[in-house]
């Protein structure tokens, strides 16, 4: 049987369902990682070749950018074409962040959510639920939907390493 990438959620239909998902994804994702130490968070083969400091640098970077695209694409709706290509994005973030400290990249991701989250709260509802929308594209991959992307490999990693301790 074929492991299960992501788990099944009910998509929000309201704001108040919407932040109440962020939150149980955060959480979970959260999780797996309380009680690691600095040298478990740098340790590659978290998700593929990253560490979990890496996770953490990787998902506050797309949060940055998710408030710096917001007002764009509430405005006009258009994405600006180029700016966030998937791959580039990641690899230009990945040498930038390779230097911080684990405790500092965990920092910027508290950070970049508390933002994020102030960000999307507010958007209007009908614009942030809309999972089809750019608005409700960005607000949904730049939280639960990336959380999500990420869990299994991060549970999985830190299951074993807590079991070498």
């Amino acid at each position: 049987m074929a492991k299960l990438k992501k788990p099944r959620r009910a998509k929000p239909l309201t704001r108040k369902e919407f932040f109440a998902l962020e939150e149980t994804c955060w959480k979970e994702l959260s999780a797996e990682w309380r009680g690691l130490n600095a040298k478990a968070l740098v340790r590659r083969g978290a998700c593929g070749t990253w560490s979990i400091k890496d996770v953490f640098n990787h998902i506050a970077a797309w949060q940055e950018a998710t408030v710096e695209i917001l007002p764009i694409v509430l405005r006009n709706g258009k994405l600006p074409r180029g700016q966030f290509a998937l791959e580039t994005f990641n690899q230009k973030h990945f040498r930038e962040d390779a230097k911080r400290s684990p405790a500092a990249s965990r920092l910027r991701l508290t950070r970049s959510r508390k933002t994020v989250l102030a960000a999307l709260r507010k958007v209007p509802e009908k614009r942030l639920i809309d999972g089809k929308g750019q608005v409700g594209l960005w607000a949904k991959y730049s939280t639960y939907e990336h959380y999500d992307e990420h869990l299994f490999d991060l549970r999985e990693f830190c299951t074993k390493t807590k079991r070498r301790k």
